[in-house]
């Protein structure tokens, strides 16, 4: 067995504790302080930081220490996800699309053994009822969480080009915020007399194309966007 962290049921570390200390032999009037002062050897973490924060001679039995340590942590372990939390994942009428396939995701990967014919259908469920993707879905349904996942990644990446093409200087500024974060076009050497003065691009700071057409800024956003950045000011519009 693992050392106890604080994630788990304190209950069960404690009976394979004992277990564990039953075949080691104990003289019978030292059995208590042996059973005390080893079992701060079987935490790790939030669990160990407990022990060593205890005040030193206020334990009075292993009996006493079991109670004050299944007390803190018999709350704040982890449980077992099922199949029905799948439904409690909402999406947050005033949050992105891309952030509630995100979190039903991670929810779907957390529970064994995932069924995918009710799972697809808690996906449905989970969705704002009044967008573009549920109308799309109830047209045309989808089969598996993979189908249902990429069909939802194209209706993301056409609202947030949508977005793009709105309020581009907006997206620059929020670059521009980010420093070093941002992967920004090297200046080109090369002549630019050939080139259609009357379209600017902010992103290239170039002459050529538009900002809005500017497929490089594009594949940038994208790639800030997997890594959690600019989803304030994509997502806010409501």
């Amino acid at each position: 067995m693992k050392p106890y962290d604080g994630t788990t049921d304190p209950e069960e570390h404690v009976a394979w504790y004992r277990e564990r200390m039953e075949v080691i032999p104990i003289p019978t009037h030292s059995k208590e302080a042996y059973l005390c002062k080893g079992f701060d050897s079987t935490l790790i973490g939030s669990a160990l930081k407990w022990m060593l924060n205890v005040s030193p001679y206020s334990i009075t039995s292993f009996a006493h220490l079991i109670n004050l340590f299944n007390n803190q942590f018999s709350c704040s372990w982890t449980f077992e996800k099922i199949f029905s939390d799948l439904y409690r994942v909402v999406q947050d009428p005033h949050k992105s699309l891309r952030i509630f396939v995100n979190k039903f995701g991670r929810e779907a990967l957390s529970i064994p053994n995932i069924d995918m014919e009710p799972a697809v259908e808690a996906f449905k469920i989970g969705l704002k009822k009044d967008s573009p993707f549920y109308e799309d879905h109830v047209m045309t349904p989808c089969r598996r969480l993979d189908e249902f996942r990429s069909r939802a990644l194209r209706f993301i990446r056409f609202k947030e080009d949508k977005e793009i093409q709105r309020n581009p200087p907006s997206v620059i500024f929020a670059m521009q915020d980010l420093k070093d974060k941002a992967r920004w076009p090297r200046k080109g050497e090369k002549s630019t007399a050939w080139k259609e003065k009357s379209k600017w691009c902010a992103y290239h700071e170039d002459f050529g194309h538009v900002t809005e057409d500017c497929i490089a800024l594009r594949k940038e956003i994208s790639y800030l966007l997997g890594k959690g950045y600019l989803k304030e000011i994509l997502g806010r519009r409501k």
